[in-house]
């Protein structure tokens, strides 16, 4: 019997995935809501796998994975998210995530996810694989390299969490250039919120 933990903080997310995998896989499914929980968890039973998101309150997901291979090297890890997979995948596989799941993937995908990591194997979608053979081509992959001076200087700002009209005093331009310029740089990065904006200037390190 397999033993498998799911860390999200949707309990929607957690009851869905649960269902799920009890009904097509012979395992026994944990849940938790945070990084805090997940550790303790962790600590008192074995797992064959975590299935977790990168988004949660009060969770630096990052040093959650250096923590979880720290006390169960052992441990596979598949990273369950609705961020981009082409601008945040390879970053938490390089980390050590088996695996790098879309919240909108069918459920056939995900069994399938699931099953290969139990397998021992990785789990690396056909858009995924496209990804990181057009990163290498093109070097290293960095999403803020496509943005312009300008763009970049409103990036910093942003991530300052100054907001459009403190940046438009601040670089002396109109409030609606500022919002262009934030507009394309959503765009060019393939976010949609600060949040994002933020979760990538931590994995590029671009602060």
């Amino acid at each position: 019997m397999h033993q498998i933990l799911i860390v999200d903080d949707h309990s929607i997310v957690r009851t869905g995935l649960e269902v799920l995998i009890n009904e097509q896989l012979e395992a026994e499914t944990d849940t938790a809501s945070d990084g805090k929980s997940a550790i303790k968890k962790i600590k008192e039973k074995d797992y064959e796998l975590i299935i977790l998101d990168i988004n949660m309150p009060d969770t630096d997901c990052g040093m959650l994975i250096s923590t979880i291979q720290s006390l169960k090297p052992e441990l596979n890890i598949l990273i369950f998210s609705m961020n981009d997979e082409a601008l945040f995948a390879s970053h938490y596989l390089k980390l050590g995530a088996k695996g790098f799941l879309s919240k909108n993937s069918l459920d056939d995908e995900i069994i399938f996810a699931i099953r290969q990591i139990l397998k021992g194997k990785k789990y690396i979608s056909a858009e995924l694989v496209e990804t990181i053979a057009n990163e290498k081509a093109k070097g290293d992959g960095n999403p803020f390299h496509s943005l312009s001076e300008r763009e970049l200087t409103v990036t910093h700002h942003l991530l300052k969490g100054k907001n459009v009209l403190e940046i438009s005093q601040i670089m002396n331009l109109h409030t609606s250039t500022v919002g262009t310029y934030r507009t394309r740089i959503f765009e060019k990065l393939g976010i949609s919120n600060l949040v994002d904006l933020t979760e990538l200037a931590r994995i590029y390190q671009f602060l």
